[in-house]
């Protein structure tokens, strides 16, 4: 899990009155993080002393288009105490707002800070950034693409317990198109119920749908792939009572013996994947035993799925079902479980999630040895929003995800709403080829294999001589490396995806390969698109190039550019990561 201050400018700091207010003033056309609604369902932001592995920082980027005039930004339940959050004393947090144009994770100019004690319990804390209230803050977040960006972020720098809950909503003027985005970076979750009121607004305020043990979320795929994966953290699969096939197990396709670099921060209970085991080691916290007769000692959850421990009640612990875990269709489940659905409505199932302080990987693929679900219809996974659908999920329960994509907020029917607004603009190989130092990623793959940095720089200097795979793979490094530096990848998702599904067909970079073999479409396709003629910008300073003069003659085929293909179905059932 990693995560990442600064000056406040004084001409900003005395509007601070006038720029905040409790309800909203523009289009209410929200988008929200993780639900718009007082629904429960909320991100949580721990402190080193909760034995979790969600790290203790928060960032969320706000995005806006490029004729925003007036931004919103909206914190629900900012404070720190009351409903939803675990507070001893009288700590607080503060939240910061910066501008950052390039989206990035760290550094930007601050705009301005807050104080939880700001914020009300259980209700909206409103911002709003135009040319009145913070003059220049708008142009400041404008990107080289012309969008606008602001990132918005919070530490809970405590070591005794406590956890800040809270839901984020963003709005924009004229048009109302704004979105909260949370970069490839671990974030904690969960329904927190550690009092009669939090069971109260849960269950029985009237004003909402009571808890139902589901949780969505959902991220962007930008390109067509093989493999599509994610991480799910301390997700406590076990029941309580420890029934066979109701317990955490080794899961083979992750690691034992390595923890990922942006799991392993300081601090962070996490455990080398394997069979899970309750308690905390770290914390002195013994593990918790299963029944006598049960096939394991200790439970794989903690708490355990299931485990009743409501102590403010005199209620003792008990292990049974919770009402949210009452839906029929997943009868015979209690163990909190999830469905990966893609966007052509494939869903695949994953029955045995993360046990207690471990990380897992859940893999969709096209290569068997490597997959949790292998799928094996046609084509390739299709770029654009995927959904996390989790049920039997427990209140009170802090939970972590890892996407290596951008987690995105919803509008207020609760589905996902997320127009295309990015960061970069695109420049073409040779600019790549001699600006080594401006790549934002260390590794490309290219087919179905991982290049360094250099040995993709190597390929970029190749001679191609007529090897149609070389003259793609260059192209294909430089379009790759243009999504990954912000690049809108809306019109050269497919592209990108056959492209590596072809030079893995003609097996490989520097094959020899002398046809196109109906691939001269791609190669046009990803030259136009790093020379800025289809949906991104181009460099304006950088010179239109190619490595070799002249584009192969040919277009794509009917379904291609500008046609969508049809929306496959989904299938009779759901592939399935079992027990």
């Amino acid at each position: 899990m990693k995560r990442r201050g600064l000056r406040v400018l004084g001409a900003l700091a005395i509007v601070l009155v006038a720029s905040v207010s409790a309800t909203s003033s523009l289009n209410a056309e929200y988008n929200c993080l993780p639900t718009c609604g007082s629904d429960a369902r909320m991100l949580s932001i721990p402190s080193n002393g909760i034995a979790t592995l969600a790290e203790n920082h928060l960032q969320v980027h706000v995005a806006a288009p490029s004729e925003t005039t007036s931004l919103e930004l909206g914190i629900f339940d900012g404070d720190l105490g009351g409903l939803w959050d675990m507070r001893p004393g009288d700590r607080e947090v503060t939240y910061r707002l910066f501008a950052s144009p390039a989206m990035s994770l760290e550094g930007g100019e601050l705009i301005d800070t807050w104080s939880s004690a700001e914020m009300p319990d259980n209700e909206w804390f409103t911002i709003h950034i135009d040319e009145t209230t913070y003059p220049g803050a708008l142009e400041r977040a404008r990107a080289a693409s012309g969008e606008i960006f602001f990132r918005f972020q919070t530490t809970i720098p405590f070591d005794v317990k406590v956890v800040n809950s809270l839901k984020l909503r963003v709005d924009a003027a004229p048009n109302g198109s704004a979105v909260a985005v949370m970069k490839s970076n671990p974030f904690g979750f969960m329904v927190p119920m550690r009092t009669l009121a939090d069971f109260r607004a849960i269950y029985k305020s009237g004003e909402v749908e009571p808890y139902n043990g589901r949780f969505p979320f959902h991220f962007v795929v930008p390109t067509a792939r093989r493999s599509v994966e994610v991480w799910d953290g301390d997700m406590d699969y076990g029941h309580c009572d420890c029934m066979v096939n109701q317990n955490d197990t080794d899961d083979p396709n992750t690691p034992n013996d390595l923890i990922p670099a942006w799991a392993d921060f300081a601090g962070s209970p996490v455990r080398p994947e394997g069979v899970a085991v309750s308690g905390d080691p770290q914390h002195g916290n013994p593990p918790i035993p299963c029944p006598t007769g049960a096939p394991l000692d200790y439970t794989t959850g903690d708490p355990p799925d299931d485990f009743f421990h409501w102590s403010y009640q005199g209620v003792p612990e008990v292990c049974r079902r919770l009402p949210e875990e009452s839906d029929p269709h997943f009868e015979g489940t209690p163990n909190v479980i999830y469905e990966l659905w893609a966007p052509d409505g494939y869903g695949y199932l994953n029955t045995n999630p993360s046990g207690n302080q471990e990380w897992e990987r859940f893999v969709v693929t096209f290569d068997e040895a490597d997959a949790d679900v292998h799928v094996t219809y046609p084509d390739l996974l299709p770029a654009g929003i995927y959904h996390i659908h989790m049920h039997g999920l427990d209140v009170d329960n802090l939970n972590a995800w890892y996407f290596p994509y951008d987690a995105i907020g919803v509008c207020e029917d609760n589905e996902p709403c997320y127009p295309p607004l990015y960061p970069g603009v695109t420049a073409t190989i040779g600019y790549w080829k001699t600006h080594a130092e401006a790549w934002p990623v260390d590794e490309l793959v290219l087919g179905d294999t991982t290049y360094t940095r250099k040995e993709a720089l190597d390929v970029l200097a190749t001679p191609a001589r007529g090897d149609k795979s070389i003259l793609l793979a260059q192209q294909l490094i430089a379009a790759k490396l243009n999504v990954a530096a912000g690049s809108d990848p809306s019109c050269i998702g497919d592209a990108v995806g056959e492209a590596d599904l072809w030079l893995i067909q003609v097996g490989s970079v520097g094959s020899g390969q002398r046809q196109w073999a109906g691939a001269d479409w791609l190669h046009n396709e990803l030259d136009d698109y790093n020379n800025g003629l289809l949906c991104a910008t181009h460099r304006d300073s950088i010179e239109t190039e190619s490595v070799e003069t002249g584009k192969p003659q040919g277009g794509p085929p009917a379904h291609k550019r500008g046609a969508p293909k049809g929306k496959r179905g989904p299938p009779s059932s759901m592939g399935e990561k079992g027990v």
